[in-house]
């Protein structure tokens, strides 16, 4: 994981989760932060194997709307 804070939902204040999913289209792996209570997500954000700050870029992404 990382250091950098993770937001709450802003919609409904509860605590997000780290989802992982593959795509069928380029099968890639891809990151998102997932509302566990209301079904709110962040963007995707597609799994670097040379980086290994993935977990860092979809948490970021998901405090940019939060």
């Amino acid at each position: 994981m990382t250091d950098q804070p993770l937001k709450p939902c802003p919609f409904c204040g509860s605590v997000p989760e780290i989802e992982s999913s593959l795509t069928r289209i380029d099968f890639g792996r891809r990151l998102r932060i997932e509302c566990i209570e209301c079904g709110s997500a962040g963007p995707a954000v597609r799994v670097n194997m040379a980086r290994r700050n993935n977990d860092a870029r979809a948490i970021d992404e998901w405090n940019k709307r939060a």
